[in-house]
């Protein structure tokens, strides 16, 4: 495969019992086993994970994390999504993390990075 700019991963996120899972490592396939592959064949990964997700854990496993962000539909939290990128991720304290809250209603949401360094507002489209 020739590189391209991004790949879009949604892993299974249950096990083989049926089980949700909690840790990256346990999703199909393994992203974090294959990371460097990824990022081999593309400039940017978006990897889509359940919220049942164990978020910490998931920006310490993975060694590429630039940005995570959380999507939520009337304060319901619904994915979790992770950009890859290529070079040296940024250390896992450090990732920003970017939330966002559908009402269906614009209103403003906060942003920031896991210790509350970098903050922005975002201001979503109503989903109609």
């Amino acid at each position: 495969m020739e590189p391209v700019d991004c790949i879009f991963i949604d892993p299974a996120r249950r096990d083989g019992h049926g089980g949700k899972t909690v840790a990256i490592g346990d999703c199909e396939p393994d992203i974090a086993a294959l990371e460097e592959l990824l990022l081999r064949k593309a400039r940017h990964v978006l990897v889509k994970l359940s919220p049942m997700l164990d978020l910490t854990l998931a920006l310490n496993d993975l060694k590429h994390v630039h940005q995570a962000h959380i999507v939520s539909v009337g304060n319901e939290c619904k994915e979790l999504l992770l950009l890859l990128g290529q070079g040296e991720g940024v250390p896992a304290d450090d990732i920003p993390i970017h939330c966002v809250n559908f009402t269906g209603v614009p209103a403003p949401q906060a942003s920031s990075s896991p210790a509350g360094r970098r903050r922005s507002v975002h201001a979503p489209t109503p989903l109609n």
